[in-house]
């Protein structure tokens, strides 16, 4: 993914990768490299279980199903895609005594189920 943590962006392309993944067979789904993987400290661990989560409730469904959800999420970035936000380094997305996210972070993760199950996800 091109854009970085705290980021609506990061979601949508993990959700585009994660249902195409797991739609084709995949074995396996690797974590998600956020911010293009060259930022320090701008990767964690909510958008790592956005991307199982998408990869579950993915599971079984049809290649075309699986398309229509894809090309809704590459419609929402694919403008961005030349200068994605970079987001924030985990420090600022996450309290470090609990290791929780933040209520910011947090949100921005619930918004992005509630679009996935809008464009035919469903989470168990």
């Amino acid at each position: 993914p091109v854009a970085g943590p705290g980021t609506s962006m990061l979601l949508d392309e993990t959700l585009a990768l994660s249902t195409m993944a797991t739609a084709c067979g995949a074995a396996r789904l690797m974590g998600p490299r956020s911010a293009a993987g060259i930022h320090t400290n701008h990767c964690t661990g909510l958008e790592a279980r956005f991307k199982g989560e998408v990869g579950h409730a993915a599971a079984g469904i049809s290649l075309e199903q699986a398309d229509e959800i894809v090309r809704k999420a590459v419609a929402e970035y694919e403008p961005h895609l030349s200068s994605g936000p970079i987001g924030k380094p985990f420090n600022e997305l996450y309290d470090l005594t609990t290791l929780r996210p933040t209520q910011e972070w947090q949100e921005v993760y619930e918004q992005a189920k509630e679009r996935a199950v809008d464009w035919g996800l469903v989470f168990k």
